[in-house]
């Protein structure tokens, strides 16, 4: 509708248009297009311990579904995924496949980080490992959004052959959160706007009492890391300090990164001044329209 009320001239700005528009946009003459990589991101939230809602004082939760359980379903998990293909047939190549919290357009960027590719053998091998018997269920929670469930569709259809029975739960927005703050998923595809400091796309995410620590994930060396990346002010210690937690996190799979939106803002050719930070925020002090500017 955005898309289709921007061609019209019902609207002179379109934010956060679908990248499946996008690609006919890119086309009209009559529509200048920014681009911009959020510094935000988007992932898969693994329920290892949240078994008591999140942000209060930590409990160790035991969460007895086979992803939870086991830190190598996990790993074979991740490496039943191609972010490259999630790119290709769900957003047209209109995202940024990565692995980690920081995006590329962060100065805390980690330019050496190196995401695995998909390992279907690897995958199957994890899960023999551990014993569980297969096809292992997986309910992964996700936006009730047709988008979103293209999303969880490619990610069925992948996950489905190294043994996992992935279920797609679509609710409403705020009905996802409110599960995913319950501990009510397996699995629950959710993103975060993204924060300038490195903190910002951590500490609430990760640390065990943080108020969006879905997965209820609690490790001391994360808590400690994080902690002292709030109490070192050496950018170069407090670089440090983010790559190694970043390793740790990968390590973990408490969230399997997959990729950082890219935020797409339509405006007539006669509109100027529009600015789109990687934050996401639009900024129309300086906009106008038409020569003599309104």
């Amino acid at each position: 509708m955005r898309a289709s009320n921007l061609r019209s001239g019902d609207v002179d700005v379109a934010e956060r248009l679908e990248p499946f528009d996008v690609v006919s946009i890119k086309g009209d003459s009559s529509i200048n297009l920014q681009t911009t990589t959020s510094i935000g991101y988007q992932g898969i939230t693994i329920n290892s311990g949240n078994t008591d809602g999140t942000g209060k004082p930590f409990h160790p939760g035991k969460v007895s579904t086979p992803l939870g359980k086991h830190p190598e379903l996990r790993e074979a998990f991740e490496d039943s995924l191609d972010r490259g293909v999630i790119n290709k047939v769900v957003f047209y190549n209109q995202v940024t496949p990565d692995c980690g919290p920081i995006s590329p357009v962060s100065p805390w960027f980690n330019p050496e980080l190196r995401c695995p590719g998909r390992n279907l053998a690897k995958a199957r091998e994890l899960v023999a490992k551990t014993g569980v018997k297969t096809p292992i269920p997986v309910k992964l929670l996700l936006e009730a959004s047709s988008q979103t469930e293209r999303l969880g569709q490619v990610i069925q259809a992948m996950a489905r052959e190294a043994g996992f029975a992935v279920k797609l739960v679509p609710s409403e927005f705020t009905t996802a959160l409110d599960r995913g703050d319950q501990g009510d998923f397996d699995a629950f595809q959710v993103g975060w706007s993204g924060r300038i400091d490195p903190d910002g796309n951590l500490y609430n995410q990760q640390q065990s009492e943080g108020t969006l620590n879905y997965g209820g994930e609690a490790s001391p060396a994360v808590d400690n890391a994080l902690a002292d990346g709030r109490s070192t002010t050496d950018p170069a210690k407090r670089r440090q300090i983010y790559q190694n937690l970043i390793s740790t996190l990968q390590r973990d799979r408490n969230i399997i990164y997959l990729y950082h939106d890219k935020l797409f803002t339509g405006s007539r050719s006669d509109v100027s001044g529009v600015e789109v930070r990687p934050d996401g925020l639009p900024r129309l002090s300086f906009a106008s329209v038409g020569k003599g500017g309104v």
